[in-house]
Parts: C-alpha cells; sequence; structure tokens
C-alpha cells in the first residue's frame, strides 16, 4: 500500500495575477499525478473566483491507463450517480519525473525576479510525442517546459496572439535557469 502512495504526487495552487495593478484572474486549483511502472495519470481541476465557475477539468492518461481510468470512474459511482466514460482518442502519454530541487529552486528564483510571484506548476502537454520519446531516451533528464499564455492569449484559438511582455519574462526566466545550472555544473 506504501508503495502506491508514494506513487501519487498532489499540488495545489492560488493565482492572483494582475495586469497593470488591475486583477486580471483569480483562480484556486489541484493537480494530482499518478506515475506506476506501466501507467500515468494527471488530473487538474482550476476553479475561477472572480465568476464562481468551474475554469477547467482535465484527466489525461496514457493508452495503457484508459481502462483502468474507465473503471476507476465507472464502478460504484458516489450518491447514486451514473457515470459513464468514453475516450474519444488515445495518446501514449508522457509525464514528467520529479523536479531536481536544484531546477525547482532555479525556476522559482527565476519566477520571482521576473514576476514577482512563485513559480506555478501545470501538467498538460502530456500528448507532444517529442517529450515521451525523449523521456523513454534520458529517463533520468530533468525538463523544464514553458509555454506563453499571456494575458487574453486564447491559445489555439482563432484570434491567438503572443503577449510581448510575457514573453521577455518569460525568456529572462529561462535564461536565468540556465545560467544557474551552468554556474552548477562548473562548481562540480
Amino acid at each position: 500500500m506504501d508503495a502506491l502512495v508514494e506513487q501519487w504526487d498532489f499540488t495545489f495552487f492560488a493565482i492572483m495575477q494582475e495586469i497593470d495593478g488591475i486583477a486580471d484572474r483569480q483562480a484556486v486549483g489541484a493537480e494530482a499525478r499518478y506515475r506506476g511502472e506501466r501507467t500515468s495519470i494527471v488530473g487538474v481541476v482550476d476553479v475561477d473566483l472572480s465568476y464562481g465557475i468551474l475554469n477547467s477539468a482535465l484527466v489525461t492518461a496514457n493508452w495503457r491507463a484508459t481502462e483502468k481510468l474507465k473503471s476507476l470512474l465507472e464502478t460504484d459511482p458516489p450518491y447514486g450517480s451514473k457515470v459513464s466514460f468514453t475516450p474519444d482518442w488515445r495518446a501514449p502519454g508522457w509525464h514528467a519525473p520529479p523536479m531536481a530541487p536544484w531546477l525547482e529552486e532555479a525556476v522559482d528564483r527565476a519566477s520571482r525576479s521576473y514576476f514577482g510571484a512563485p513559480a506555478m506548476h501545470m501538467g498538460e502537454g502530456a500528448t507532444i510525442p517529442f517529450m515521451g520519446m525523449l523521456g523513454e531516451k534520458f529517463p533520468d533528464a530533468q525538463f523544464l517546459i514553458t509555454g506563453v499564455l499571456g494575458p487574453g492569449a486564447n491559445a489555439h484559438g482563432p484570434n491567438e496572439f503572443l503577449h510581448v511582455p510575457t514573453a521577455e519574462k518569460l525568456t529572462a526566466c529561462v535564461a536565468e535557469v540556465i545560467a544557474r545550472h551552468h554556474a552548477a555544473t562548473q562548481k562540480g
């Protein structure tokens, strides 16, 4: 039982995003990650406090987990509810290894330097095929995968755009993390 518990990791988050001194987004949420030898599952829930609505709920799993996930969701749901799960697609998936302390500290310091807030993590994009290949080839490697979703960016929408000030800050953060890694490797 202890081994099963150790394969789970939970993160809770709160977002207070301001743009030019105006509250842009206020939300709370949680992420749960399970990583077994042949299975990985990631679930994320995000509640928008400004509107009092569920902003997003996501569960993604690698293809080996689909039938197990179906069974978990449909077997004995609470309060007499009826649950059905029909996956509309499957992907091999990928689950990043836990962040090493040096990387977690470097990312957090960079975030505080350029965004004035601690780093936030989000498990999404598990279907990026290249990451699965890299993870298999380099199982002990640390990954820093980023994206720019600035205010109103509307990712993958018809009016998607790049918020340049956010992209500049993110670029500075990545540069600082790389510089810290280089400095640490020079020390031995």
